[in-house]
Formats: structure tokens, C-alpha cells, sequence
């Protein structure tokens, strides 16, 4: 067991055994301060372990906010969510993050696409109504995955449309 478990099942053990106020009277008493300074530090260290927890908003309280501020465009973001949520728009993180390169002045993405769903958004939300058509349009045709492109080269499937034009194995 990790020192930190033990210290909160000890502390746990202690509040039921003598209550919150005797608790923090003699946390007080300990460390020569007033009842008031503990709680306001126990406060603080709640709000800041709170905040420190990245909340990700769903992509669906995303996408509310930002058809109220742009309806011109809800049906292309709302298309775009559902593809999102599908992984069939922006399927990898490293799709996120070069599509957030090209268009976003912002360099911090996150280390998931759940997390980016926010910033993907808000950057959506800031483009014409042509290139989220043109988005919806590319992203229908082109989901094929980085390992379905590759065993069809291999395989020498030319039936598909795919970057790659000859076999990666010339043996025939």
C-alpha cells in the first residue's frame, strides 16, 4: 500500500473517531495557527486539486455553445461532432494535432483527442462555411486507416484510392 493511502485511511479513521472540529482544533494546535487558517487551507487544497483535474467538456455541450454563437453553421458542426464522436473526421491524435498546426495559432494540445475536442471546435467554428463542407466531403470518402492503406499496397489492391499509386511488394 502507497504512503498516501495509508495516510488517507489513517486520517479517514480519525475524523470518524473524533469529528471534523476536533480534528482541525488540534491541526491548529500542532502548527501554532487558528482553526480558520486550517479550514482555509483544506479549502484551497480542494480548489486546486479540482482544478487541476482537466474536465473535458462533452463534445455535445461543445457543439451547443458554439451553434448558439455561429446558427449559420450548426448543421456542418453538429455533422461534424457525429463524424468526431465516429472517428471518421480527425481519427488519430496526431490528425487533432495537425489540424490544429495548420489553422491554430494555440501550439498546447492535449494528449487526447477528447480532451482537443474543445479547441478542434472553437477552430471549426471560426472557418467559412465552405471549408466545413469541404471537410464533411473529404472526411466521408477518405476513412481508410493507416493500416487499411498499407495491407492493400501490399496486398496490391488497386481498386481503392489510395495516396500510395503502385504495390509497396513489386514481386508481383
Amino acid at each position: 500500500m502507497v504512503d498516501k493511502d495509508l495516510l488517507a485511511i489513517e486520517v479517514r479513521l480519525l475524523l470518524v473517531k473524533y469529528g471534523y472540529v476536533q480534528l482541525t482544533q488540534a491541526l491548529a494546535t500542532i502548527k501554532d495557527s487558528s482553526v480558520e487558517k486550517i479550514e482555509d487551507d483544506i479549502r484551497k487544497l480542494e480548489s486546486s486539486r479540482s482544478k487541476s483535474k482537466t474536465h473535458t467538456r462533452s463534445i455535445n455541450d461543445i457543439i451547443t455553445k458554439l451553434i448558439a454563437d455561429n446558427p449559420i453553421k450548426a448543421k456542418e458542426l453538429k455533422a461534424l461532432a457525429i463524424m468526431y464522436n465516429n472517428r471518421s473526421f480527425l481519427p488519430q491524435l496526431r490528425d487533432v494535432k495537425q489540424f490544429l498546426a495548420k489553422y491554430s495559432s494555440d501550439r498546447g494540445v492535449s494528449n487526447s483527442r477528447a480532451s482537443a475536442a474543445s479547441q478542434v471546435f472553437l477552430t471549426l467554428s471560426a472557418l467559412s462555411i465552405s471549408q466545413l463542407q469541404e471537410y464533411l466531403t473529404t472526411s466521408e470518402t477518405d476513412n481508410s486507416s493507416d493500416l487499411a492503406i498499407f495491407s492493400d499496397q501490399i496486398l496490391g489492391n488497386k481498386q481503392k484510392n489510395h495516396k500510395l499509386s503502385e504495390p509497396l511488394d513489386s514481386r508481383g
